[in-house]
């Protein structure tokens, strides 16, 4: 269909009341004037829903809206993001596990992966962000005895690995064991046990308390992400030609340094590559310190006059610090600026003047500068941020308790996401506790509006 045949088809088929808005809408001199809102999307969306009784012929008609919109967008990228198109998504666990610890695991376009805490189970499940009541078990595997769990994420390759310790039913022994899963598939893993050769470097170096599994490059990595000075454990992880896993020592050196003796490190370490072994440290300066494998070092970078975020919001100190022979670590960190990672991206979070702000961290290698660079900011709801563990995508950051599950959008929503969500919400109900319960599958929706040849509406 070409652009005039859906801009002529549109127009025919909508009720007059709103036809002088429409015309509105649809004229390219308006598109990027204050004329063109989310909510006069909206508006138009609720008159067409009253109007017509067939909920195919309503999507019809608002997918040929919006193909007139990308049309005439095609050229200008940044105007596909319609104002006020930022806005929190909140809604429960599945009931099967609400009120239990929940693991991140990780996000991967608009699929949420986490892990509810079981003594005997390893347990997965998915929900698609935008569908509030779509969650779905992936996988449950049972242990006579489980010690120890934790979980990574290989984007690239979409696989989700478990870390384990545990007594499995046809054994009487615990056993190190990495669990290979497919998300995409009902139950469908592969177990490898520890290397005999990489035992006495598991016995003797992994402290399993600290430790934390990441992915990168589609490939996979665990660190002690407790020590703030000192040597970082830092290990690759790959799966043999025999089906087992070993662990290869990449340990991060810190080396004494006259130049950095006044930098003091104050929190966790972050991953800036996990592939590259790039590693954040913040120190008690407005620098930080960035580790360079090449030279096996940590590097100075300076703060950008570039810089969107006020660096007495990046101060901070660490709670409960204890040193040893192997490292001075803290199990906590005092500060307003929260910093998350998947291993490749990283977001800095400040709560500050009752507002979350949102800043990407960027790094400029020639000039040896870093800054964070503001993405968006959303009122403080003491209901939806009591007590959280937050994990980010490449466009949302999620923060997770046991009653909720909240989704802040880093940058907006495109015309089609909010549209998707929109519907979602006629098929949803408001909960006492101001969160959305209910939705509609995909398929639901694709069987109503006949797009049954299309994988995914968003």
């Amino acid at each position: 269909m070409s652009e005039e045949e859906a801009k002529d088809l549109f127009v025919k088929k909508v009720p007059f009341e709103t036809y002088g808005e429409i015309q509105t809408i649809l004229d390219p001199n308006m598109i990027n004037s204050s004329e063109v809102s989310l909510d006069k999307v909206f508006e138009l969306f609720t008159d067409l829903y009253r109007y017509y009784k067939s909920i195919k012929d309503i999507f019809y008609y608002l997918y040929c809206y919006i193909y007139i919109i990308l049309s005439y967008l095609k050229n200008n990228y940044t105007s596909l993001f319609i104002k006020a198109a930022l806005f929190m998504i909140v809604f429960p666990p599945d009931e099967k596990f609400r009120g239990a610890r929940l693991h991140r695991i990780g996000i991967e376009g608009h699929t949420l992966y986490l892990a509810p805490s079981r003594s005997q189970y390893i347990e997965i499940w998915k929900c698609h962000c935008l569908i509030p009541n779509s969650w779905e078990n992936i996988v449950k595997i049972h242990f006579k005895e489980l010690i120890f769990k934790v979980y990574g994420f290989d984007k690239i390759n979409e696989i989700i690995y478990c870390l384990c310790i545990g007594i499995l039913d046809d054994q009487e022994y615990p056993e190190i064991i990495l669990i290979k899963i497919d998300p995409l598939k009902f139950n469908s893993y592969m177990m490898v046990k520890l290397d005999v050769d990489s035992g006495d470097e598991f016995e003797s170096n992994v402290l399993l308390d600290n430790i934390s599994m990441t992915s990168s490059g589609g490939r996979l990595f665990m660190y002690d992400s407790s020590i703030v000075k000192g040597d970082i454990p830092y290990w690759e992880i790959k799966i043999t030609e025999n089906e087992t896993f070993k662990i290869i020592n990449q340990k991060i050196i810190d080396k004494e340094s006259e130049e950095r003796k006044n930098l003091l490190s104050t929190r966790f370490p972050v991953i800036l590559d996990a592939k590259e072994r790039k590693i954040l440290r913040f120190t008690n300066t407005s620098s930080v310190l960035i580790y360079d494998k090449d030279i096996e070092d940590w590097v100075e970078y300076t703060i950008s006059i570039n810089n969107d975020l006020n660096p007495s919001l990046i101060e901070n100190k660490g709670l409960k610090e204890s040193y040893g022979s192997m490292g001075h670590r803290v199990k906590a960190v005092e500060s307003k600026l929260q910093i998350v990672s998947d291993g490749s991206y990283v977001v800095g979070n400040v709560l500050d003047k009752h507002k979350y702000h949102f800043y990407e961290f960027q790094v400029n290698e020639k000039k040896k500068e870093y800054s964070f660079k503001i993405l968006s900011c959303f009122k403080w709801n003491q209901d939806y941020f009591k007590m959280f563990y937050p994990m980010i995508g490449n466009d949302k950051i999620i923060f997770i308790s046991d009653a909720t599950i909240t989704i802040v959008p880093l940058k907006p929503l495109c015309l089609c996401e909010a549209m998707f969500w929109q519907y979602q919400t006629l098929h949803c109900k408001m909960s006492d506790d101001n969160v959305y319960v209910g939705g509609i599958s995909q398929e639901d929706m694709k069987n109503i509006i006949g797009c049954k040849g299309i994988k995914s509406l968003v």
